[in-house]
């Protein structure tokens, strides 16, 4: 008897390092991240719960992502390289970055009116950046305390 193995895909899994969910009323998304950086954009489709795959923004070597977070329809990254990146998802490149002055980034949060980006970093500062106009710079950072921001909410 013979056998025949057929091998069509060289599936490699990644792990899920975050999800942000944008609760938009027109357009729900959610936005995961994997081990390899890379960024997957799925559909929310409107039928039983269901989300789509709609597109994956490739992973960098240069790039950890730890933190996902939408803005209305902006994506914003950030993890332990210490740069913010704010994602085009039609162009699927990066259109504005920031540094959290050389520091890893553990966590992001953006204001009640959305106009301000919130990041805890590793040496214990806040750093906050004003994201109004399309824009992402430092506006102010907060006196450093002693542990890393591991966590924040506004």
């Amino acid at each position: 008897m013979d056998v025949h193995r057929l091998k069509f895909l060289d599936l490699k899994p990644r792990s899920i390092t975050c999800l942000a969910f944008n609760n938009s009323r027109e357009r729900p998304k959610l936005a995961v991240s994997r081990s390899d950086a890379s960024i997957e954009i799925w559909r929310y489709s409107g039928d039983d719960r269901d989300f789509c795959h709609q597109f994956t923004i490739p992973g960098r070597d240069d790039l950890s992502i730890d933190v996902l977070l939408w803005c209305k329809d902006r994506l914003f990254s950030a993890g332990l390289s210490g740069i913010i990146h704010e994602w085009d998802i039609l162009s699927l490149q990066p259109t504005q970055s920031a540094d959290a002055m050389g520091s890893p980034i553990w966590c992001m949060d953006i204001n009640r009116d959305e106009s301000t980006l919130a990041v805890g970093t590793d040496d214990g500062k806040v750093c906050l950046y004003d994201i109004t106009n399309n824009s992402l710079f430092i506006w102010r950072t907060l006196d450093k305390q002693e542990p890393r921001i591991i966590s924040l909410s506004w």
